[in-house]
């Protein structure tokens, strides 16, 4: 084989691994449901948030870290959000999850006209997910961290 085949293979081979593991990664159950709660709280659901929570008092705990998501925001609109996982762990017996995701919203302020907005606004979560009744759950959400 010539030495371009083999280099392109490679790539090939790279780019493959790459693809499987994110999607490996963000179709597990447990992420799938952070990954809607993350939603339901930039889209303000409160019905969805109680449905995924143990107890109300982190429903709470949810809603007032809206507000401040909504002034870290201004009056700048999202054009889209992605989730980066930055660590997932499980307890031994597979029952609980515990992840640490940035959730990246792309925001363009008034006037700009541009496909990918001006600036990028990053909110660090760290969420303790259960495992009950063949559904996951949200036990414990630590205070989220904006980055921006």
């Amino acid at each position: 084989m010539k030495p371009r085949r083999i280099f392109i293979w490679a790539l090939a081979a790279v780019a493959a691994l790459n693809v499987y593991s994110y999607t490996k990664q963000h179709t597990k159950a447990d992420v799938l449901a952070y990954k809607r709660l993350a939603s339901a709280l930039a889209d303000n659901d409160g019905g969805t948030i109680q449905k995924m929570v143990l107890d109300s008092s982190c429903g709470d705990q949810l809603a007032r870290s809206d507000e401040e998501r909504k002034k870290l925001l201004g009056n700048k609109s999202v054009l889209f959000t992605y989730y980066v996982i930055k660590q997932q762990r499980y307890s031994y017996d597979g029952e609980s999850s515990y992840i640490v995701a940035e959730q990246v919203s792309r925001v363009k302020s008034p006037g700009v006209n541009t496909v990918i907005g001006d600036s990028e606004v990053r909110i660090r979560h760290d969420v303790q997910m259960v495992k009950r009744d063949n559904s996951w759950y949200v036990k414990q959400f630590g205070k989220p961290t904006m980055l921006q």
